[in-house]
């Protein structure tokens, strides 16, 4: 199979975006992948919007869908200076700043656009370690095959179970820890509820601890489509220390991804059932384990 994907990483833009074309019909239009996840998240999402909207809305996430697909598939044969003209940085000063004045620091994104080649390109911007925790895969070899595309250009993947451990052995290093953070709690890990895209959202506290732990400055990266194949990300400062209110950090990201996804809903990645969870189901499950 890996062989495969280096053969696909190969073939030509045009023909790779072409084949993006066809998979975004097989997608969307046949097999309608988690179309009914899809528009049911964006009606509770946008409650505001007609369904003729939220179905411009679906369309676009399937097409970015399948263009980030395709566009994973070609890691293996990137060169540096070709993520980098696909891959700008808006404001690099604010992200390199902070490091570049001895402290490290932690960045924050979302599942906007693509954000495998969010990594790639900052790792191509400096020689400061990169940090970029991840939830293991199921699968063994598709793990590892992630690990090497994600360390293409010099990045650490780390483990979510190994991040503190990481802290304690690298104090006094500086560096950037990544995280996508976005992503659903399984039930024995939730910790937090945040009203989020007009709905109770369960959410990872991890991040909160690690900033309570290291006192570093915090940042969320915005990734936007400027067209097709090529992104923008702009930084913008969470917070500096102290941290000190618990979950604190995570209803400031929380609150800055909401906003931003408003604005471009599309880029998001909605065929996620992000809300399987609810607090009232969670409330129910947590009572039933306790009697």
């Amino acid at each position: 199979m890996v062989v495969l994907f280096k053969i696909f990483s190969r073939i030509p833009w045009w023909c790779i975006y072409g084949f993006s074309d066809f998979l975004y019909l097989l997608l969307f239009h046949v097999v309608k992948y988690r179309k009914r996840v899809v528009l049911e998240n964006l009606r509770k999402s946008f409650p505001e919007k007609s369904e003729k909207e939220l179905l411009l809305i679906a369309k676009g996430f399937y097409k970015n869908l399948s263009d980030i697909g395709v566009e994973i598939l070609k890691i293996p044969s990137l060169t540096k200076e070709e993520i980098q003209k696909r891959v700008v940085f808006k404001n690099l000063d604010l992200y390199l700043g902070i490091m570049q004045g001895g402290e490290s620091v932690l960045v924050l994104t979302g599942h906007q656009c693509n954000w495998e080649w969010l990594l790639l390109g900052a790792s191509t911007t400096h020689e400061f370690p990169i940090d970029a925790v991840y939830k293991p895969l199921h699968s063994p070899s598709m793990d590892a095959w992630f690990i090497q595309l994600r360390s293409k250009f010099g990045a650490s993947p780390l483990a979510m179970k190994d991040v503190f451990r990481s802290v304690i052995r690298n104090k006094g290093q500086v560096r950037c820890m990544a995280m996508v953070a976005d992503q659903t709690p399984p039930h024995g890990e939730i910790q937090l509820f945040l009203p989020f895209l007009n709905q109770n959202t369960a959410f990872f506290v991890g991040a909160d601890k690690i900033v309570r732990h290291t006192q570093i400055p915090v940042l969320i990266a915005y990734m936007h489509r400027l067209g097709r194949g090529k992104y923008e990300v702009e930084f913008e400062l969470l917070k500096r220390p102290p941290f000190e209110q618990e979950n604190e950090l995570i209803t400031l990201y929380a609150n800055a991804l909401e906003k931003d996804l408003k604005k471009y809903p599309s880029d998001w990645l909605w065929s996620h059932k992000r809300w399987k969870f609810s607090e009232y189901k969670f409330d129910r499950f947590k009572n039933k384990n306790q009697n």
